[in-house]
């Protein structure tokens, strides 16, 4: 039955519970397991997917800089692999009025 939900708990020196919630009705079966800020995906037993929610502190507000700056530079290398050895074979740069390529 699609929507089929088991809680399971296991009472004990460390007390678990989770939902397992059946997502298929036809064919491969499909279920997720929710464990406190967890969430994990089955089909037919294997794990396809993991998913967690992690704690994050809101954004601060920054200092408006009074002078703001335009002198930087920008760079790329292009390498090949030889011998085990990174060999750069194009290297280009833009400071802003010129470009640099070598």
């Amino acid at each position: 039955m699609y929507g089929l939900t088991n809680n399971v708990k296991i009472l004990g020196a460390i007390d678990l519970n989770w939902n397992d919630t059946k997502l298929s009705e036809l064919g491969s079966d499909i279920f997720m397991r929710e464990i406190k800020k967890s969430t994990i995906y089955f089909m037919d037993g294997e794990i396809v997917l993991r998913k967690q929610m992690l704690p994050a502190k809101p954004f601060k507000n920054l200092k408006v800089e009074s002078h703001i700056t335009n002198d930087f530079l920008t760079m790329d290398i292009e390498t090949i692999t030889s011998n085990n050895k990174l060999i750069p074979y194009l290297i280009c740069a833009y400071n802003g009025t010129d470009y640099i390529t070598s």
